[in-house]
């Protein structure tokens, strides 16, 4: 299913996945359309437990089980869940990545190891 799910991305996901494949850019490993537990998650870095979600029109009709979602990934398993409507990615990309600096630890925290 997340293999499926990686040739439907939509144009937002697919902005944002330039910027966070490989880890040039941010120093950390980022994986896209990565299951967990029941759930596939957008984008994720697994060694800081950090998910990124990009929420398309249907994330308007659908909160209360994004809202589940969020508890799941971050009360059950201690994910940190960062959501991006289409339209910042679209329209504030500078801004989208600057909250996603946020999140990351200091480069000296990070340490040297090929996912962080």
């Amino acid at each position: 299913m997340a293999k499926q799910l990686r040739g439907r991305s939509t144009s937002s996901e697919q902005i944002l996945w330039k910027i966070l494949k490989g880890n040039s850019r941010f120093g950390v490993k980022f994986r896209r359309q990565w299951p967990i537990d029941r759930y596939i998650v957008d984008f994720c870095c697994l060694k800081l437990k950090l998910i990124i979600e990009v929420d398309g029109p249907i994330h308007d009709q659908q909160k209360d089980h994004d809202t589940q979602h969020d508890q799941i990934l971050s009360g059950y398993y201690g994910f940190t869940v960062v959501r991006f409507k289409n339209a910042e990615i679209d329209n504030n990309l500078t801004e989208v990545i600057k909250t996603i600096q946020n999140q990351l630890p200091s480069p000296e925290r990070r340490g040297t190891e090929g996912e962080v």
